[in-house]
């Protein structure tokens, strides 16, 4: 089975099985912080084959630059024939650090696909800098 990972800052799926993605391919986030919140969509597809038949446990790991991880998994069955199961999850993170953060899914116990992305500092705008002095 192939796994591929896309990063986007949005998904939504359709009742027809296809997702519509918005800057899909992110790997830089340029946030003020810390902490740095970032919110974003990361789209698991798993595209099966006749002999990937039967039930499937994906575990998605989500590293951050402090080298914590966090661990999403999920269980599903895929039929006799070719076709794609895909599982967006919604992500809010509050990072402390800028650096790498990396995401990794571990299929039936293999590593099958990863994709990082980069956490940038920038400063705040003057709008938000004359709030903070209020």
């Amino acid at each position: 089975m192939e796994v591929i990972l896309t990063l986007c800052e949005a998904a939504t799926n359709h009742p027809d099985g296809t997702f519509s993605m918005l800057r899909a391919g992110l790997v830089n986030w340029h946030v003020p912080g810390p902490p740095f919140q970032l919110n974003a969509d990361l789209l698991a597809e798993f595209r099966h084959h006749p002999e990937d038949a039967g039930d499937h446990t994906a575990h998605i790991k989500m590293i951050y630059p402090t080298g914590d991880p966090d661990v999403m998994t999920a269980t599903f069955p895929t039929p006799p024939n070719e076709g794609v199961i895909r599982i967006a999850t919604k992500l809010n993170l509050s990072v402390g650090n800028p650096g790498r953060i990396r995401f990794q899914v571990e299929l039936d116990g293999e590593d099958s696909a990863e994709v990082s992305a980069f956490v940038h500092r920038v400063s705040a705008s003057p709008a938000s800098q004359e709030q903070a002095a209020k």
